[in-house]
């Protein structure tokens, strides 16, 4: 008598059409995280490397995570920032009462692909207010836990003007000594962004800081780099992966 294989009993006990389907995902190559690409503002100053910082390191986690990333910024990488090859810095113009090179930019932006765009305080305001509705994911605002830290952030919510439908705002606490310190400082920024201005913002992890940040620039080097299993770039690759829209799905 035959003895039965696998294929006699996978057979009996399932059918032909889902055996079929798992066969096709598990021969399916994984590609990129989603299909669309996906953007996020960052507000930054040329002459603040660690306000840029922030987006490499954030580029380089989508990168590692089967994304092509670019920075996008109307101003040239600072000397100090890590250089990658896995991220293209692409300079745009922008006219003083509008953001046709950005629009163009992210318009061309490949299937799967993750886009950090840095934009001075300043021109948050007239720069969204001219690209249509969707060119954004959001934008992300960091926020340092002290009270200069809170004056700071609610001034970066206050230029980007009204709110926007689909745009979101995420705010970072940044350096707080603790979750219990970092929760505390959204809060208070939610409710003062809320009753003031009108924007409902979300909390979107936390970033620690800690040597690494500082040797990153000294060396040259992503903080992804510098210190792999350190506290500070497993904040960032965990807010890397809340930026993704899937995230907020499953949230």
């Amino acid at each position: 008598m035959r003895r039965r294989g696998l294929g006699d009993v996978l057979h009996y006990f399932i059918s032909e059409e889902e055996q079929r389907e798992a066969r096709a995902r598990v021969q399916t190559p994984r590609g990129p995280e989603h299909s669309f690409a996906t953007s996020w503002c960052l507000p930054a100053l040329p002459e603040r490397p660690l306000s840029c910082a922030i987006a490499i390191d954030l580029a380089v986690a989508a990168s590692r995570r089967g994304a092509r990333a670019e920075i996008l910024a109307p101003f040239p990488r600072h000397r100090l920032l890590p250089r990658t090859p896995e991220v293209c810095w692409r300079l745009i113009e922008l006219d003083p009462d509008g953001a046709n090179s950005l629009e163009s930019a992210l318009a061309e932006l490949a299937p799967g692909s993750r886009a950090f765009v840095l934009l001075p305080p300043t021109q948050l305001g007239p720069v969204l207010q001219q690209l249509a509705p969707g060119s954004l994911e959001g934008v992300l605002v960091p926020l340092n836990a002290t009270p200069r830290g809170q004056a700071r952030a609610l001034g970066l919510v206050r230029q980007l003007g009204p709110p926007r439908p689909g745009l979101r705002i995420g705010a970072v606490p940044v350096g707080a000594r603790n979750s219990v310190e970092a929760h505390a400082s959204f809060e208070k920024l939610a409710r003062a962004a809320r009753r003031q201005l009108g924007h409902e913002i979300e909390q979107l992890g936390e970033l620690h800081r800690g040597p690494a940040t500082f040797r990153s620039l000294l060396h040259g080097v992503t903080v992804l780099d510098m210190d792999e299993d350190g506290s500070s770039a497993r904040s960032l690759r965990n807010l890397c992966e809340r930026l993704a829209p899937e995230a907020r799905a499953a949230g």
